[in-house]
């Protein structure tokens, strides 16, 4: 036993002693360094790596090779094994590891293999024999070009034999100092030890040096070298490794205080990292292949094999991603040279930089393989902590050990499969026995690793290098890290179809009811836990920052009707109303600001924020917020007034941005709201003190409110308020995005042109869900039925919701529009003659004497240049809009169920969603829920939330479920899905729906200048349908459409240079005609209606668009149309707004029964 050998090494203790001295005296803190270079201290530098066939070692040689090539030679000592020689297992192991894909993507497999061949060199030798096992030659070659050595080798299994974990870890490593000691040009040699030496010191603080192991290593090498065999396994076997928990960990300390004692004057670096985890970003999210500490309890959890461990839910644990591992190697490596005096420790870990609880991956782990399962797991995957040590034995005898004696009892007197069955049973208890007690010492107790050696190697990098050679824990996301290395263990380990993580989409995305809050919530005890949505809101409450203050109400109405503005309207008012008087239209006004005016009130919306982040919680997967654009809104806001412009899907997006504003930090914004909420009694008070201001949904006829609403608005601008509003006007019940309307934006850049206020700022930002609250209601009001009037009963009956989980809400937000910048670029386009500038004439805006201020006034002057201003900019907006919409799985499915409304298999569900995730990925989209997810996982989870709308008729066939007519709103429903991302393919399916249209000739050829007419006919038809550029006046650009489909052989040319349907793309030519097809049959049947127009005859708008909708289901029940789409309500009518700018029909003010009414007829040349 160890500790006998050290009671025996006494005699030794005064030389040990001075050894230990001269040891601690070159283990000091390095001063401060900067501007050092990896890349320049490895720059034509030979360097020898071990252990490279290992998880570590293999990731060292693949970042060097990437990042590194301007490095002289990398030499990588391996073990031949029998029928392998070095160069083989090289090539086998390591060069055709898919660590290696992105350095293969960069470089193509030729520049891959020169690489390799140039840098590479496999060198046989074993650390366990003379000299490392090196040959006299390539010894030779060590001496005279080594210049670096990074010792990644090492046994890490933790219960070996003491004698040969020793002769790996201990004497490989002594050897291999040995040898870089009679290197000619030895600049570093970096020793991979771990944090773990230290577990026998007690729990708490651990600092970057060598502690006293309490014996000479020397001597007790010695001493075991002398053992017999059967104390060699008793050692080991008792694991009274002194304080150690296992022979690893303990010959690995050994290791460390010998090779400082005998480095001689070789530089010496030895980096401790803790336990080693999956890559968070290189080479690519979630790498690993191997099944050793952290992965192998993520896999027994996944297979189902272990289910609870001994530990507490809140111990603070430490584990690194191994490419922060690896860059702390190479960080060492110029930190080292610079000093070659010092002994450098350097502790590669988190505890300190980034703490972590171990409820964070065991909560990732379970999620990650509840959504996709092992194929060979034995049960689900669920996991739990148990504090008590006798609880958890007496859930072990449980769970474990009783159902296997019950197994043994039953196979001594059954047949082989009883037998069988019971071996499998024992296997499985001796397996969760074993990972339990590797584990324990690790999980029960709590260290805090120092790791300022460390920082100080990364801080002293140059900026770049800093980049390059990231270090930087307190920037990850533990929750998104193990969800990666879930993923990683799937696809690399268990082999499973997974959709890789990309690396540039990390930490764009904070999570606010998930990914970071459960990182939150789970580092807190029981009762934090339980109250921590409280002590959220009361934070929220406590240190708000400041933004301007909301004026009182009494006050904000004083301010507006005492403006001169709404005097004057006043005065208008009394004016066209002889029978009132002053004092009525005084009063008239005060009403309608005293129902119109809100005000944010930080108690109220902390109290609400409560209560909602419980309904997120309950309704929702996750809500993701996009950090780069947040960032640049933040920014914004500092600046002056904030002009949120979300999309509009959802009565839960207003809450959405709201929430979002008081939980990130941003201003509270003012809400543009109907008026119908104020019939909900209680919470239109609640509404109107969260920051809503209450608008009647027209009011151009109304003088005085459109004077009073633009005062206020004005005013809230003017006091740095910012405002929230839908600039699409009302709720997207088609899921694509509506025409704009500009009434309240021009009363925002009325108050900057007029220098009200100095500059405000515009914020797009689309909210996207995975499955939208009230999509049943959406595909009803599509068929005409009227919309659910607010109140406070259908507001009660709308809680049933809570009851359903709809997935994931993204917000995305576009890049925010400055609108001092804007009008003087607006400007300067119009003075270059670009066609910019709001319409106001060249001439005036290239005058040397315009300014912004100057333009502002001439803008305001000329009523069509403001209006054109005005839209432009509408336009833009819409246009990052539809840029920022992301794709969710559920928009694929649907998407694909309306293409293939016969049925398709599950299999093919499977590959066509993720082709169709390519495709969008391929034209600038963004899909999210699928990345780190098996695509079956992705293809399941959407169908479940498209329960109600895709049927399973036949076993592992899906298609709409649309069985019989009371069901054909589906179609609807679903379309409101795919709509989402029609416009990413628009482009494309006019050039495909021109071809169709063809006929036979689509297969034969068609000359491009007559298919050309066709299409831009065809854009003419349906521009009002979607948003595909930022200027609706510019040219469209049908050419570049055209080439991208030949390039991907949807379309070809003939010899004669016609074009045609190419053989290898009839799949995706009649996916890109499926899109459009719904919208041209509105438009067919449009025009049908316009015979039940005779001449001189006028049908008021509603009935127009009531017998449209018969006329539609009608054709479709008859089959003369095929795709029941065609009657939705939004189509329709933009079809009819079409028209009428084709000066086809018209739309008149009638009056009837006293009522203003707008009625349509056709114009003369279609009588």
């Amino acid at each position: 036993m160890l500790t006998v050998m050290a009671a025996t090494a006494t005699a030794t203790a005064t030389a040990t002693t001075t050894a230990r001295m001269s040891t601690a005296s070159t283990t000091t803190t390095p001063p401060p360094r900067s501007n050092l270079s990896v890349t320049a201290s490895l720059r034509g530098k030979h360097v020898l790596i071990t252990g490279a066939t290992g998880f570590l070692g293999k990731c060292v040689v693949e970042k060097v090779l990437r990042s590194v090539p301007s490095v002289g030679k990398v030499y990588l000592l391996i073990r031949p094994r029998k029928g392998s020689t070095a160069a083989k297992r090289m090539e086998a192991e390591i060069v055709g590891s898919p660590i290696f894909n992105r350095l293969r993507k960069e470089l193509g497999e030729e520049g891959f293999r020169r690489r390799v061949a140039d840098k590479l060199v496999a060198l046989a030798g074993d650390i366990t024999q003379s000299e490392v096992g090196l040959s006299e030659r390539n010894l030779k070659l060590m001496f005279d070009r080594l210049n670096v050595v990074i010792h990644s080798a090492a046994i890490v299994d933790f219960n070996a034999r003491i004698d040969r974990a020793m002769e790996l870890n201990t004497r490989g490593s002594l050897r291999l100092m040995s040898i870089a000691k009679r290197c000619k040009n030895i600049t570093a040699f970096v020793h991979v030890s771990t944090a773990y030496v230290n577990c026998n010191q007690p729990e708490g603080w651990v600092d970057e040096k060598l502690y006293d192991l309490g014996h000479d290593p020397d001597v007790t090498m010695k001493k075991i070298e002398q053992m017999e065999l059967s104390e060699l396994e008793k050692v080991t076997v008792t694991g009274n490794t002194g304080t150690w928990p296992n022979t690893y960990t303990y010959t690995k300390a050994m290791a460390e205080e010998l090779m400082v004692r005998h480095r001689g004057k070789v530089p010496l670096a030895i980096v401790r990292p803790s336990i080693i985890g999956s890559s968070h970003r290189e080479p690519v999210p979630g790498w690993i292949d191997v099944i050793s500490a952290m992965s192998a309890m993520a896999v027994a959890v996944g297979l189902g094999v272990v289910h609870f461990m001994p530990g507490k839910y809140s111990t603070i644990g430490d584990l690194v991603p191994v490419d922060y591992v690896v860059n702390s190697i190479l960080a060492a490596v110029p930190n080292i040279e610079s000093q070659p005096q010092v002994a450098m420790i350097c502790q590669a870990t988190s505890t300190v930089e980034k703490p972590l609880t171990w409820t964070i991956p065991t909560r990732a782990f379970v999620e990650h393989f509840e959504m996709q399962p092992p194929k060979n797991a034995i049960g689900r995957p669920w996991y739990y902590w148990i504090s008590s040590p006798q609880w958890y034995q007496i859930q072990f005898f449980m769970r474990y050990s009783v159902p296997s004696a019950i197994l043994n009892t039953i196979a001594l007197v059954g047949g082989p499969k009883q037998k069988h069955l019971a071996a499998q049973m024992n296997k499985l208890v001796w397996k969760a026995r074993v990972l339990t007690e590797v584990f324990r010492p690790f999980v029960t107790k709590q260290w805090f690793f120092d790791n300022k050696n460390n920082r100080t190697n990364w801080n002293s990098l140059s900026p770049e290098e800093r980049t390059l050679f990231d270090m930087d824990l307190s920037r990850v996301d533990w929750f998104d890290f193990f969800k990666s290395f879930s993923y990683g263990i799937s696809e690399f380990i268990l082999h499973q179809d997974m959709i890789p993580v990309a690396e540039e989409n990390l930490s764009k995305r904070i999570g606010l009811i998930a990914h970071n809050e459960n990182e939150a919530i789970l580092q807190r005890n029981f009762l934090q836990q339980k109250f921590y949505d409280v002590d959220w809101a009361v934070d929220r409450y406590l240190t708000r920052p400041t933004f301007p203050q909301s004026r009182e109400l009494k006050e904000m109405h004083s301010i507006v009707l005492t403006s001169p503005e709404v005097q004057a309207a006043i005065d208008q008012h009394v004016a066209a109303h002889p029978k009132v008087t002053r004092a009525q239209a005084q009063l008239e006004a005060r009403r309608i600001i005293e129902k119109m005016a809100g005000k944010t009130k930080l108690s109220t919306m902390s109290s609400l924020s409560y209560v909602f982040r419980k309904i997120w919680r309950r309704l929702y997967d996750e809500l993701l917020v996009d950090t780069v654009g947040l960032a640049k809104v933040k920014k914004a806001a500092a600046a002056g007034p904030v002009i949120f412009l979300p999309t509009h899907r959802s009565y839960i997006d207003f809450l959405v941005v709201s929430y979002l504003c008081l939980a990130l930090e941003l201003p509270l914004p003012y809400i543009a709201a109907g008026e119908d909420f104020l019939g909900i009694a209680i919470v239109r008070t609640l509404f109107r003190n969260s920051g809503a201001f209450f608008i009647r949904r027209s009011f151009a006829d109304d003088p005085l409110y459109s004077t009073i609403f633009s005062r206020y608005v004005e005013q809230l601008l003017v006091d740095g308020q910012s405002i929230e509003f839908f600039i699409e006007g009302t709720r997207s019940r088609s899921g694509k995005m509506l025409q704009p309307k500009q009434g309240l934006l021009s009363v925002v850049t009325k108050s900057f042109l007029k220098g009200k206020v100095p500059n405000a700022t515009l914020v797009p930002l689309a909210i996207n869900y995975e499955k939208t609250i009230e999509g049943p209601l959406y595909s009803n009001e599509l068929q005409g039925e009227s919309k659910i009037r607010e109140s406070l009963r259908s507001l009660l009956s709308a809680t049933s919701v809570l009851k359903f989980n709809f997935g994931t809400i993204s917000v995305q937000f576009g890049e925010p529009i400055s609108l001092k910048a804007y009008t003087a670029q607006q400007m300067a386009a119009s003075s270059g003659g670009g066609g910019g500038g709001g319409g106001v004439g060249a001439a005036d805006a290239s005058s040397s004497s315009m300014t912004v201020a100057k333009y502002s006034d001439a803008l305001l002057r000329d009523r069509v240049s403001f209006r054109k201003f005005n839209r432009d900019l509408s336009f833009q907006i819409l246009y990052d809009l539809s840029r920022c919409v992301q794709c969710m799985p559920t928009h694929l499915v649907a998407t694909l169920m309306l293409m293939y409304r016969q049925g398709i298999t599950r299999s093919q569900l499977a590959e066509k969603i993720d082709w169709l995730r390519l495709e969008v990925t391929r034209r600038g989209g963004q899909v999210l829920c699928a990345e780190g997810n098996s695509r079956t996982a992705i293809m399941d989870n959407a169908i479940k939330h498209l329960r109600a709308l895709v049927l399973e008729r036949r076993q592992h066939v899906y298609e709409p479920a649309i069985q019989g007519r009371d069901e054909y709103k589906n179609m609807l429903a679903l379309g409101h899905y795919r709509n989402r991302i029609v416009h990413l393919f628009f482009r494309e399916s006019l050039w495909a729906c021109a071809l169709y249209a063809f006929g036979d000739l689509s297969h034969h050829g068609v000359e491009k200048a007559a298919l050309l007419e066709e299409v831009k006919f065809l854009y003419s038809l349906l521009n009002l349908e979607f948003i595909i550029k930022p200027n609706p006046d510019e040219p469209e650009d049908f050419e570049s459409a055209l080439q991208s489909m030949l390039d991907q052989g949807i379309l070809q040319k003939t010899p004669n240079q016609l074009i045609e349907v190419a053989p290898t793309g009839e799949t995706h030519f009649s996916f890109l005609c499926a899109l459009l097809w719904p919208f041209i049959d509105s438009y067919y049947v449009a025009t049908m209606i316009l015979f039940s127009l005779q001449p001189h005859r006028e049908l008021d708008e509603p009935t127009l668009l009531q017998r449209t909708q018969w006329l539609a289901t009608t054709l479709y029940h008859e089959s003369m149309l095929s795709f029941y789409e065609s009657c939705s309500k939004e189509t329709l009518n933009n079809a009819f707004a079409i028209l009428r700018s084709w000066k086809v029909i018209e739309v008149v003010k009638r009056t009837q029964r006293k009522k203003t009414v707008r009625v349509v007829r056709l114009l003369a040349p279609y009588h």
